[in-house]
């Protein structure tokens, strides 16, 4: 059975899975397309001389373009490709997609506290303080209109430095001292009477700041269940007929202004424009065929006398061609059951 299984690998190695160029029956290898020019010394087939390189695999290497030119040769490599199962499957259930990603950048305001964190996206910022005063005490008082003298208050912010009289002060003041105001006098015996103003100081501070406002414009997402076929990002292809280039453009950095000043921005990457190849709703591979070739030779496989026999099926336009087939095996080393060994104390 492993023997069957292990045969079945090269079997189904058939053109219109892998591009082949070729197979030859009664053989265990198969001539296929874009063999390695260096391993050819070691691609031999067990039972006669010569290379798996192919005439198109050659020409192949030497230009990648002379493989299209081709196309007039229905046995070679181009038609093989262009006409296999795969191919044709990919024309008729699927259809190409292009999309482009677009990362957006744009400087906004934000007005913060002072005491607050910097916010997100911060880019540079100014403040500016405003000064508020609530009172709270507004009667004659014995203080000789002296500020030492009237209790309660800060010495240091009498006369009551500027500020808006409010009611209370608004959130985010913050109390930094007490203050006095005389507005009349009246003398007497000892320290005189004036009419005071007591009032209660406050400050709030703001930060007003650039922000940095990014985004992402993904037209993209919808096909994430398709396949990357082409990218190119910033100018610079990074996807090739399905295939990564293994090519990445370097950062790059954008210059933009804000109320508070210019800043650079530099990023990995600003655009990216992509093309998909999604499957159609409703297409399905059919692998039928296969699973029932697979079935008859594995259930007829037999080995006998250094060689393998089973029965083939194959679907050939339509109608189902079966065929005995007969394959010489390497010989098979003989192991003993047991061996010698040493145990060391």
């Amino acid at each position: 059975m492993i023997r069957a299984i292990v045969f079945l690998s090269f079997l189904f190695l058939s053109p219109a899975l892998f591009a082949g160029e070729g197979e030859d029956t009664g053989k265990n290898f198969i001539n296929h397309y874009g063999t390695r020019e260096d391993l050819k010394n070691n691609l031999l087939d067990p039972f006669s001389s010569g290379n798996l390189q192919t005439p198109d695999g050659k020409s192949y290497k030497i230009s990648p373009t002379n493989m299209p030119k081709t196309s007039g040769d229905p046995d070679k490599s181009y038609n093989v490709i262009k006409n296999s199962l795969a191919w044709k499957k990919d024309k008729m259930d699927s259809t190409t997609k292009t999309c482009t990603m677009t990362r957006n950048i744009a400087v906004k305001q934000k007005e913060t506290l002072c005491s607050d964190p910097l916010p997100d996206g911060y880019l540079g910022s100014n403040t500016h303080t405003t000064y508020y005063k609530v009172r709270y005490f507004y009667n004659w008082e014995r203080n000789d209109c002296n500020c030492y003298r009237t209790p309660g208050i800060n010495p240091s912010y009498c006369p009551s430095p500027a500020g808006s009289n409010v009611s209370s002060p608004p959130d985010g003041a913050k109390l930094y001292g007490r203050g006095a105001t005389y507005h009349a006098r009246k003398e007497k015996e000892g320290w005189d009477v004036c009419l005071t103003s007591k009032y209660k100081l406050y400050k709030l501070c703001k930060r007003y700041s650039d922000v940095l406002n990014e985004s992402i414009s993904d037209a993209c997402s919808s096909y994430s269940n398709c396949r990357l076929k082409e990218e190119v990002v910033d100018g610079v292809q990074t996807y090739h007929n399905f295939n990564p280039t293994g090519n990445k453009p370097p950062s790059s950095c954008k210059s933009i202004s804000g109320a508070y000043g210019t800043y650079t921005i530099c990023r990995e990457w600003w655009n990216i424009q992509r093309e998909y190849l999604c499957e159609k709703s409703g297409s399905s591979y059919d692998f039928s065929d296969a699973q029932k070739r697979v079935s008859k030779i594995i259930t007829t496989t037999n080995e006998n006398s250094g060689s393998m026999f089973y029965q083939d099926m194959r679907l050939v336009n339509g109608s189902w061609v079966s065929s005995s087939e007969t394959y010489g095996l390497l010989p098979v080393s003989s192991i003993p059951t047991c061996q010698n060994a040493c145990e060391v104390k």
